[in-house]
């Protein structure tokens, strides 16, 4: 099954074709697009005793921390009376714990664990991506260190990432000669135009259970300035079992779960990119 809403602003003109400019093309990192990546964990139960995760900083997470925060959230009430209609705002009320790694003043890794009214999760995001082994082995090695506090089934999981290409120009981005002509997420009518703004959004449900998200950004300043790409994929699945999360994280199967989420990511990325711009980002390498 498989939704697909596009938006864009555009003006046809299939006489004059942009030039090459993907030197104004920049990847958010240099060598290589990722911005972000987030691996969350579904649960089957509210985290209790939320202040009590700050302990473990003195139990092995100061290795690789060096914050214990916690995160609070606000209520908005609607009161739609019909001689005085107003809003009110609740106390701020403790719904999760947040450890976060530095550097240089600017957090690099952000592990989480949340209660939601609908949903409750940890959620590991690295803001400095180098390699994926490395990033998979120190979330592995997060959620084992809080073992002891563990004692919940996982409903879902899903891994996140998300890429930025800087635009460093004041002429429109040059979507044909950054995406594949023969790519299945993007309309030709968007690659033949040209287009200032754009957003796509598409579901996919695969047959192997896995759920895929994507959503590209086209934001365009005319100065100039601050004008990016942005693609967002997100993957998820559901665990029908509902398993232990500590045998689950531990296990060579889920390993394989994942990485196999990452490889469809990368499927993605060379399926909708040019070759010039998986070359750049350095991305089969």
């Amino acid at each position: 099954m498989v939704y697909l809403c596009v938006t864009h602003v555009y003006n046809i003109n299939t006489q004059n074709h942009f030039p090459m400019l993907l030197e104004h093309l920049i990847p958010c990192r240099n060598t290589h697009a990722v911005k972000e990546v987030t691996l969350s964990i579904f649960l089957d139960k509210k985290i209790d005793s939320i202040e009590s995760y700050e302990s473990f900083m003195s139990r092995g997470l100061s290795s690789f921390f060096k914050r214990f925060e916690l995160i609070k959230a606000h209520r908005i009430n609607f009161d739609m009376g019909k001689n005085n209609p107003s809003i009110s705002q609740s106390e701020p009320t403790v719904n999760g714990f947040q450890f976060t790694n530095y550097d240089n003043g600017k957090p690099i890794q952000v592990f989480r664990g949340i209660n939601e009214d609908n949903r409750v999760f940890f959620s590991f995001h690295e803001l400095n991506y180098v390699r994926w082994v490395d990033y998979r082995n120190l979330f592995q090695k997060c959620i084992s260190l809080i073992e002891s506090k563990s004692d919940f089934k996982v409903k879902a999981y899903s891994l996140h990432f998300i890429d930025e290409f800087l635009w460093n120009s004041n002429k429109p981005i040059p979507y044909s000669d950054i995406f594949s002509k023969d790519n299945d997420i993007i309309p030709k009518t968007v690659l033949n135009s040209n287009s200032f703004d754009m957003v796509i959004t598409k579901t996919k449900e695969a047959d192997n259970g896995v759920t895929e998200r994507i959503q590209l950004n086209g934001i365009h300043n005319k100065l100039g300035i601050d004008s990016k790409l942005v693609l967002s994929h997100n993957l998820s699945q559901i665990v029908h079992a509902n398993e232990d999360i500590i045998k689950l994280i531990k296990s060579n199967s889920f390993m394989k779960r994942i990485d196999k989420l990452h490889t469809i990511n990368k499927e993605l990325l060379n399926n909708i990119f040019t070759s010039e711009i998986t070359k750049r980002i350095k991305l089969n390498e």
